[in-house]
């Protein structure tokens, strides 16, 4: 009985990988059905949009220039922008000296981008450019955070280590002054009675 049970279960989720599996490649193919058709007209620029390797070039490229020259082109990019330009505008921001906060405006226009699934660069932002973009985002997010509370805990030990030290100071002061009263004492105590008044 268990065994038919878990039989069961098998053939049911093994239906339901293969689902998401063949949706998948649908929509591959309906992304490879739409660059065909552009392939196959005479505008150039829509057969561009489709190219992943002219993509490819265009980050490497981009990725040779410092962040001046890149901020003016997405400064330019961001007049009138459309997902051509968007896409320009994540790949200019998504290289090593880009600021955080630029990185982090891409990311956004990246999920923007991904709500088109109609787009054959749906799965080159998303896995190429995205993925890797947000671990670093998170990355340096929580190197911020640790340097942060690492600053705190070294203010905290200085502080704890100035009253230890001021502690220690106090401490010797009495141990001196317990000395001088011990000695006094002996010399009290080891005076011969008839010296006493």
């Amino acid at each position: 009985m268990k065994l038919i049970v878990i039989l069961f279960f098998l053939v049911v989720l093994s239906g339901c990988e293969l689902v998401s599996f063949v949706q998948k490649i649908e929509q591959e193919s309906k992304s490879l059905e739409t660059c065909e058709r552009l392939n196959a007209s005479d505008n150039s620029n829509q057969q561009k949009e489709c190219d992943l390797g002219a993509w490819l070039d265009y980050w490497v490229s981009v990725s040779q220039l410092n962040w001046s020259v890149r901020k003016g082109m997405i400064t330019e990019l961001s007049k009138d922008r459309n997902k051509v330009k968007t896409l320009k505008i994540i790949l200019l921001s998504n290289v090593n000296d880009t600021p955080y906060q630029t990185r982090l405006r891409a990311q956004s226009y990246g999920e923007q981008l991904l709500k088109s699934q109609d787009d054959i660069m749906v799965n080159f932002i998303r896995y190429l450019i995205l993925a890797p973009a947000q671990r670093k985002l998170e990355l340096e997010s929580a190197i911020a955070t640790l340097s942060r509370i690492n600053t705190e805990h070294n203010k905290n030990i200085e502080i704890k280590q100035a009253k230890l030290d001021q502690q220690g100071e106090r401490i010797q002061e009495q141990s001196r002054q317990i000395d001088k009263l011990l000695q006094l004492e002996k010399s009290i105590v080891n005076k011969p009675i008839n010296e006493q008044p």
